[in-house]
């Protein structure tokens, strides 16, 4: 899958696996994302400072998936700003496929401070309560 990060490639290989392969789903692990790169189109055509920047951007077929208009999802990780990349292709039928992600998602546990952050009722500072 070398490459996949270049548009280009990346809707050579979906189309591949969906259309000439007959598969249903396509799963990859992408990320992080945006963390050590920021992967915008744009900036990418700016010289090599550009070019630079986008490089380290951690996405791939995800850049992809949305331009060949298939239905995708991403299922967070345990891992920051990384996830679980599904494809199908296009349409409601075929979203269906995608339910087996709630499986996925129940085996990845996410950090105790995310948790506790995130999914408490109330955040307490010094000594004021916000509901």
């Amino acid at each position: 899958m070398t490459g996949i990060e270049d548009r280009k490639i990346g809707m050579k290989l979906i189309q591949g696996i969906l259309e000439k392969n007959k598969q249903e789903l396509i799963i990859t692990c992408e990320g992080p994302i945006d963390v050590f790169g920021y992967g915008e189109t744009i900036a990418r055509n700016f010289g090599k400072v550009g070019e630079k920047i986008t490089e380290n951007s951690g996405k791939y077929l995800v850049r992809s998936a949305n331009i060949y208009q298939t239905t995708a999802i991403t299922v967070p990780t345990n891992n920051l700003a990384t996830g679980l990349l599904i494809i199908a292709k296009k349409g409601f039928e075929n979203a269906k496929k995608h339910c087996f992600c709630q499986k996925i998602r129940r085996s990845i546990s996410l950090p105790a401070v995310w948790k506790r952050y995130f999914f408490t009722s109330g955040k307490e500072v010094d000594r004021f309560t916000f509901y």
